[in-house]
């Protein structure tokens, strides 16, 4: 009976990964959010020049993550997403098993049923934060509480949100009079200081003394990321969670288990209620969630179960039932499809294509866009100074090449006005209006 158990979890979590790398395949010029592609652009230079995985923009953590994978590109990158989205659901379909949870075999099911997690499991960086958040319950669940410090340690790096999650671990490791474990936990982030102090001489850690409001991300309501909640995770999923987190609200272990998973979604709502940090307010930053939702959605079974034994009906509708449900919760992830082209990635590869025809010896070569970065392999000027980060026009020598893009070019200060002196630039080449390359002359 349990190795049947267990070919269902396997053959769940085979085809959720799937299903995720089909639509990840099928999406190759696509991003969610562009920011996917500088952190892979990151974790690409910092193989020829390492103090790049010191960037406190890239994350210490995430990249260190997807360095092997960054190798072989995007496609590569966002396979080895899959594969870290299929062992974080491993991981808690492991934790509902030893909670003794009934049918703790379709965790997998109730997790990939969330429309979200196909839409963002291949393509964001909170995939790392959720692998450590799994380790971390996992490790704590089975008292393993030197690895599970060094799991949660590893939260601050990938992202700040992590900080808080730390500081409340080791209270409660303190408590438990575990020093050992409380010092280990802080370890990590204290070597990532002390690097960053040493090889880049900045202090890292003073941005958590800045929460000032930012104009350019804004803030929202207390309710900012309920819609999108709602439509990420569906409805179904939606109710047979919260039923399933009612009704386990007296379990300790299990609330042991997802507290520091609901922390980290309570501070994203305070944070972007009062537009601190900097926090752009996205929804995807919240995904490491859906693994709770699983684990209370399987939980939820045991309700149906019971109420269906007890008072309702005979219990032989329970499978029904499930599968009517499954079949309703499969509606949303269904009508997903590979994400339309990004028709600045597209004017980006067309950039870098002419260059390498027409100027292939032209040097330095300047941009803004992120996207031609990774097509031109591009060197960073430094970390902490991306590609953003360029010169003045009237700065460069002759001969420099500038792809000056609609999307950021105006906000890093290049204004388009300042190529118009065509004394100073020549239009070399025009990209549908996104992307123009100038020389200067």
């Amino acid at each position: 009976m349990q190795r049947r158990y267990w070919l269902i979890g396997g053959l769940l979590l085979g085809l959720g990964s799937l299903w995720i790398g089909m639509l990840a395949y099928f999406s190759p010029l696509s991003t969610i959010v562009q920011d996917e592609v500088g952190h892979i652009v990151i974790a690409q230079r910092a193989w020829q020049r390492p103090a790049f995985v010191l960037d406190t923009w890239g994350r210490f953590g995430n990249t260190l993550f997807y360095m092997p994978a960054a190798l072989g590109g995007l496609y590569v990158a966002r396979a080895f997403a899959v594969l870290m989205t299929a062992f974080t659901a491993s991981l808690y379909l492991l934790i509902a098993r030893q909670l003794e949870f009934r049918y703790w075999y379709l965790v997998p099911l109730f997790f990939y049923l969330q429309p979200w997690v196909s839409q963002f499991a291949y393509a964001t960086t909170v995939l790392p934060f959720a692998v450590c958040l799994g380790l971390t319950a996992y490790c704590s669940l089975n008292q393993r509480w030197l690895w599970a410090a060094l799991a949660i340690g590893c939260l601050p790096l990938m992202r700040h949100e992590g900080l808080l999650l730390l500081g409340f671990w080791g209270l409660y490791r303190l408590s438990q009079r575990d020093w050992r474990s409380a010092l280990i936990s802080g370890l990590p982030l204290l070597i990532y200081y002390a690097l960053c102090w040493l090889v880049l001489g900045n202090r890292p850690w003073m941005i958590f003394f800045e929460p000032k409001p930012t104009d350019f991300y804004g803030s929202g309501t207390w309710w900012h990321f309920g819609p999108d909640l709602l439509a990420g995770i569906g409805w179904p999923l939606v109710l047979l969670g919260l039923a399933g987190a009612v009704w386990s609200w007296r379990k300790r272990q299990l609330w042991f288990i997802v507290w520091p998973s609901v922390m980290y979604g309570l501070s994203h709502v305070v944070i972007y209620r009062f537009g601190l940090f900097a926090s752009g307010g996205y929804s995807y930053f919240l995904l490491p969630i859906a693994f709770v939702i699983g684990l209370w959605a399987t939980q939820a079974l045991e309700v149906l179960h019971l109420l269906l034994v007890r008072w309702l009906a005979p219990a032989q509708l329970f499978w029904p039932l499930v599968g009517l449900f499954v079949v309703v919760a499969l509606r949303w992830p269904a009508q997903l499809r590979p994400i339309p082209v990004d028709l600045e990635a597209q004017a980006s590869l067309e950039a870098q294509t002419w260059i390498a025809q027409n100027q292939p010896q032209a040097q330095p070569i300047y941009a803004t866009h992120v996207w031609f970065y990774y097509f031109q392999k591009l060197p960073l000027p430094a970390p902490n100074k991306l590609w953003w980060s360029v010169p003045k026009p009237e700065t460069m020598r002759p001969g420099t090449l500038v792809v000056w893009d609609q999307h950021y070019s105006e906000r890093m200060g290049w204004p388009a006005q300042q190529f118009a002196d065509q004394t100073e630039w020549q239009q070399l080449h025009t990209i549908a209006d996104r992307v123009i390359i100038y020389q200067r002359r």
